[in-house]
């Protein structure tokens, strides 16, 4: 796996959408969630997205 720049992350973040209510009811399974199950299930995603991200990266 190749490392990424800090630019280039920024630049690929920058361009990213943040996860919200609306986005997640798109997905297949979601659909029905009300905004708050919404809001925590992007909670838990997130809480995620760090504990891998992290994980990533002491692995190097």
């Amino acid at each position: 796996m190749s490392k990424i720049k800090g630019s280039t992350l920024k630049k690929v973040l920058d361009r990213n959408q943040k996860m919200t209510a609306e986005r997640l009811r798109k997905f297949k399974g979601f659909e029905k969630f009300s905004n708050q199950e919404a809001k925590e299930v992007i909670k838990k995603l997130e809480h995620l997205a760090k504990i891998v991200c992290k994980h990533v990266q002491n692995s190097k």
